[in-house]
C-alpha cells in the first residue's frame, strides 16, 4: 500500500517529544546564522579618523588631540573653509602650521590614519585603512559575504540532496569552524584579499548550514503542526542577533570576537550522534530500511505503538516524492509561477529592509551593542503574534496588512534622522518597522509548504535566498 509519508507523520506522532526535542537541536544549529550574518555590524563597523600629523608617532597617537594642533578638542570642527583642507583625507604640506591655515597653503593626500577606538579597537576599517579612496571595500566586503551565502543556498543545496540533510548540516557546521579561524586569522595577520575570500566561504557554509536545519525541520513535522515551528525557527536567529550584540559588547578585538563565535560551532558534530537522518529524504532516496527505522523510533518517543496502525503505513513502497523536480518547476504551471513570482518579490522587498535596518544598527544613535540587542529581541512578539493570527485571519490578509504598516512605518521615520532630540522615538520607530517587516519576513517559509510538494521546498528555499542577497 502506497501512501504519503505526511500521513505516516499522522499516526505516529505529528509535533510530540521526538520533534520538540529535534527542534531544539537543529534550533540551536540555526543560532550560528545570526551570530555570522550580522558579524560585519562590528567587523566592519565605521570609525571616526583623521590623518597622522607628521610629527605624530603613530602607534602612541590619539584620534582627539589637543588644541595645539587643530585648534580645537574636536578634528571634525577644523579648518574647512573654500580651499581649505579635509582633515580625513588630505592635509596641509607642513602639517604642524598653528592656527588657521591660509586657503593657498598647498595639501597633499594622507597616507597614514589615526583611528578613534574608543568604541571598537579595532575593525577591518582601520585595519586595512579602507578610507578614502579605499572605503568602497568596506561594504563590498560585506556584499562578497552574502555572495557566498547564495552560493552556499545553491551549492549545499544540491549537496544535501545527495548525500542528506544531516550529513550536509554537520559537513557545514565543520567548514565553518574551519574557515571562521581561517578569517580571524587573516584578520590579524594576512592580508585584506584574503579575509575577504575567507568570509565568503563562511557565509557558503552558514547558509548551507541554516537552510539545511530549518529544512530538517520542516520534513519531519507533521502538516497540522509544520506552520508554528517554521515560523519560531526564525527565533533562533533573532538569539544568535542579540548573543553577538553581548559578546561583541564585551569583546571588541575583532580577532578575538571571530574566534569566538567560530570555535563553539564545533559543538553541533555531535549530532552525528543526536539528530538522524530526514526519513522524508531517506524515502526519497529509495532507502526504505532506514527510513522505516527512523519512523518506528519517532513511534516509540511519541509513546505511539504499530498496534492500531496500517501496517501498510511502513510498507517498503511507502510513496516517493518527485526527485526529478528542479526550481524551473516552479515556474512551469501558471498558478504556480505566479505564486512563487509573488513570494519571491516579497522575500526579496523584506530582506532589504531587514539586513539594511540590522546592519546599519550602528548609524541609529546611541549605544550600537543596545540597539543590536534590541534588534534581536524585539522579534519574538513579532513571531508569536505571527504564530497566532496566521490561521486566524489569513495569510493574504495579514501580510498585506503588515507589509504596508511596515512600509508606513518607514516613511514615519523620516523626519526624525538627524534629530537627536527624537532619538529615542526615532529608534523606536526603526524597530517598530524592522520587526513588521520581520514578522512576514521568512513567511514564505510558513505558507511554502502548503503550495510546494515537500522534495521541492529545498529548492524554493534557494530560490528565496537568492533574491535576498541582492539587496
Amino acid at each position: 500500500m502506497a501512501v504519503d509519508y505526511d500521513n505516516v507523520l499522522q499516526n505516529i506522532g505529528e509535533f510530540g517529544k521526538f520533534q520538540i526535542i529535534q527542534f531544539l537541536l537543529l534550533g540551536i544549529g540555526g543560532i550560528p546564522g545570526g551570530l555570522q550574518n550580522l558579524a560585519s555590524v562590528f567587523l566592519a563597523a565605521d570609525q571616526q579618523f583623521r590623518c597622522k600629523k607628521d610629527h605624530e608617532n603613530l602607534m602612541e597617537s590619539l584620534y582627539w588631540v589637543s588644541n595645539y594642533s587643530f585648534g580645537t578638542n574636536d578634528p571634525v570642527s577644523n579648518y574647512t573653509e573654500k580651499k581649505g583642507w579635509d582633515y580625513q583625507c588630505t592635509m596641509p604640506i607642513n602639517s604642524t602650521l598653528k592656527g588657521k591655515v591660509n586657503n593657498t597653503v598647498d595639501y597633499v593626500e594622507c597616507n597614514q590614519w589615526v583611528y578613534d577606538s574608543s568604541t571598537f579597537e579595532s575593525t577591518i576599517v582601520s585595519q586595512w585603512d579602507l578610507v578614502c579612496d579605499n572605503k568602497w571595500k568596506v561594504s563590498m566586503s560585506t556584499s562578497v559575504y552574502m555572495a557566498g551565502f547564495l552560493t552556499g543556498c545553491i551549492f549545499f543545496g544540491a549537496i544535501s540532496d545527495k548525500i542528506g540533510r544531516i550529513r550536509t548540516f554537520l559537513l557545514c557546521s565543520l567548514l565553518q569552524v574551519i574557515f571562521g579561524v581561517g578569517g580571524a586569522l587573516m584578520f590579524q595577520y594576512g592580508p585584506f584579499s584574503a579575509y575577504v575570500i575567507m568570509r565568503y566561504l563562511v557565509g557558503t557554509t552558514t547558509a548551507g548550514q541554516y537552510t539545511t536545519a530549518f529544512v530538517m525541520i520542516v520534513e519531519m513535522i507533521g502538516p497540522s503542526w509544520r506552520m508554528g515551528p517554521a515560523i519560531l525557527m526564525q527565533g533562533w536567529f533573532a538569539i544568535g542577533t542579540m548573543l553577538l550584540a553581548f559578546i561583541a559588547y564585551f569583546i571588541r578585538d575583532p580577532f578575538t570576537l571571530q574566534l569566538v563565535i567560530a570555535l563553539p560551532i564545533i559543538l553541533l558534530l555531535s549530532y552525528y550522534w543526536l539528530v538522524p537522518e530526514s526519513a522524508r529524504w531517506l524515502i526519497a532516496e529509495d532507502k526504505y530500511k532506514k527510513a522505516q527505522a527512523i519512523i518506528k523510533t519517532i513511534a516509540r518517543k511519541n509513546n505511539h505503538t504499530l498496534i492500531g496502525i496500517n501496517v501498510g503505513l511502513l510498507d517498503i513502497e511507502v510513496k516517493k516524492d518527485d526527485v526529478s523536480a528542479t526550481c524551473c518547476d516552479l515556474l512551469r504551471m501558471p498558478n504556480l509561477r505566479k505564486v512563487s513570482i509573488n513570494v519571491f518579490f516579497q522575500w526579496f522587498v523584506c530582506s532589504l529592509v531587514y539586513y539594511g535596518l540590522s546592519l546599519g544598527s550602528g548609524t541609529l544613535g546611541g549605544s550600537i551593542y543596545i540597539n543590536l540587542f534590541l534588534s534581536g529581541l524585539i522579534e519574538f512578539p513579532a513571531y508569536i503574534v505571527c504564530c497566532l493570527t496566521l490561521n486566524r485571519f489569513g495569510r493574504k490578509k495579514l501580510l498585506c496588512s503588515s507589509l504596508i504598516f511596515g512600509g508606513m512605518a518607514c516613511l514615519a521615520c523620516i523626519p526624525f534622522l538627524g534629530n537627536n532630540g527624537w532619538l529615542y522615538f526615532f529608534k523606536l520607530n526603526i524597530c517598530v518597522c524592522k520587526k513588521t517587516q520581520i514578522c512576514f519576513h521568512f513567511r514564505p517559509n510558513a505558507i511554502c509548504h502548503y503550495f510546494f510538494p515537500a522534495r521541492k521546498i529545498w529548492h524554493f528555499c534557494i530560490f528565496c535566498h537568492y533574491l535576498h542577497i541582492f539587496r
